[in-house]
């Protein structure tokens, strides 16, 4: 008998994993026995919903594997309570494998290769990307072969490239897509011009004609949550907001360097943004400081690559006919970039929140939010609501917890979301020259 289980999936995770408790009267932790080398099959959906799509379903090749008991309990006679930890098939196999090999021709070409080499059997979402590399795997596993490949893969879609490719598996299956096709969407994948829910804070039970309640409104309903922006601090000393990359090119005994500016480079990005408005703005103000300067002026971080290259071509490696025609390591072009879309994504604005359980929504998906304006009276907030709660965020990772006794699914959901529907105000003049900085008073007799 199952007594609850809790299911975890996320962006940032290349594997689903979780935990069950079950209880059962007839010893089998001994009679099976259970070690951690099993198997289980597991399907969970929302009731009404029969889409194969929007179901939670590991069965047949697609089976998780149980890798670790966590405790064993008795709790009366004969009876016993189990908890075990369970992930998939493919990260096991993966933790099994090590790869020594030469592999050519696009990113999202080597993705699909490695993931037969873990037996993927899954559907698989590659998103696929435009440049041609050589790459040679020096004995490590294949995800840490893709994880290595991955901040240089170039999305094809869009008018602007992007390195914002990310690697994950959900109940959908496997993920290679770059925030350009999560946003955008394509001919491949699931459009976005409609989030795939919406979620709110309700004020009452709603109810049907009848006085039954409305179970489909209840799942758009917020039980609870907490938010959180970013740090300044952080953002500062990690190189998301300014920063420059000095690229030494060894093979043409020469060095060039690049400068980013988070607010010079945020137009032609890519961001979770409106879906009606389709506008983004910064989460930073553009209000100078003391020395005249915006928090992007300030070159925080220094990157220092080494390449070998020629006009963007990669000298390292050569064809068959001895010809150089692969892509080049260019880390200018990404680097800087990379780490300030995705770090200002995941670890900028967000909102924890619990909400009634489904499986249909995935790590990945964009939902839309509405939270309710909170405190005095804002003649400028029309709206009546939250300004940094209200509208497009996407889904960085759910917590399912099932609980059999009461039959209840609830999710704990964590949204980001990396730009606002209103631009911040910022001062342009109202600064202070680095020569007319006032004088204060300076104690330093304290003690007579």
């Amino acid at each position: 008998h199952v007594n609850s289980i809790e299911f975890h999936e996320g962006v940032l995770n290349p594997y689903v994993h979780g935990t069950i408790l079950f209880n059962n009267q007839g010893g089998l932790s001994n009679i099976g026995p259970i070690i951690g080398q099993e198997t289980l099959e597991l399907i969970i959906r929302t009731p009404t919903i029969e889409d194969p799509d929007k179901i939670l379903s590991f069965v047949g090749e697609k089976r998780l594997h149980i890798t670790r008991i966590n405790s064993k309990r008795h709790i009366g006679e004969g009876t016993e309570l189990l908890s075990v930890t369970f992930t998939s098939g493919e990260w096991v196999r993966n933790t099994n494998i090590r790869i020594s090999r030469a592999m050519q021709g696009s990113i999202s070409s080597m993705v699909f290769t490695l993931l037969d080499d873990v037996g993927c059997q899954k559907l698989r979402q590659v998103e696929p990307s435009k440049e041609s590399k050589k790459y040679i795997a020096p004995n490590i596993r294949p995800f840490d072969a893709i994880l290595n490949l991955m901040p240089q893969a170039i999305s094809s879609i869009g008018q602007e490239s992007t390195n914002t490719y990310m690697f994950w598996e959900s109940k959908q299956g496997y993920h290679f897509r770059s925030l350009n096709s999560i946003v955008n969407g394509n001919s491949a994948f699931q459009e976005q011009d409609e989030d795939i829910i919406q979620y709110k804070v309700m004020d009452s039970i709603p109810y049907r004609k009848g006085g039954q309640v409305d179970v489909k409104e209840m799942l758009t309903h917020i039980i609870d949550f907490q938010t959180m922006h970013g740090d300044l601090v952080e953002d500062n000393l990690t190189g998301k907001l300014g920063s420059r990359v000095i690229s030494h090119n060894i093979y043409q005994k020469s060095f060039t360097t690049r400068k980013y500016d988070y607010f010079d480079a945020f137009d032609r990005q890519t961001h979770v943004r409106n879906t009606s408005t389709k506008k983004s703005n910064p989460l930073y103000s553009q209000t100078k400081d003391m020395f005249g300067k915006r928090v992007s002026d300030n070159e925080t971080k220094l990157f220092l690559q080494p390449t070998t290259s020629k006009d963007g071509i990669d000298t390292g490696f050569t064809d068959r006919d001895n010809n150089f025609v692969f892509n080049g390591f260019t880390p200018e072009l990404w680097i800087p970039e990379r780490r300030s879309q995705l770090g200002l994504l995941l670890n900028g604005l967000s909102i924890t929140m619990k909400v009634h359980g489904n499986t249909f929504t995935n790590p990945g998906d964009l939902i839309g939010i509405s939270v309710p304006y909170q405190g005095l009276q804002d003649k400028e907030n029309t709206t009546k609501k939250d300004k940094f709660l209200n509208g497009r965020f996407m889904v960085e990772s759910i917590d399912h917890k099932f609980d059999i006794s009461t039959f209840t699914h609830d999710m704990t959901m964590r949204c980001v979301r990396d730009s606002l529907e209103e631009s911040l105000d910022y001062f342009e003049n109202d600064i202070l020259g680095e020569g007319n900085l006032i004088k204060r008073e300076v104690y330093e007799d304290f003690y007579l």
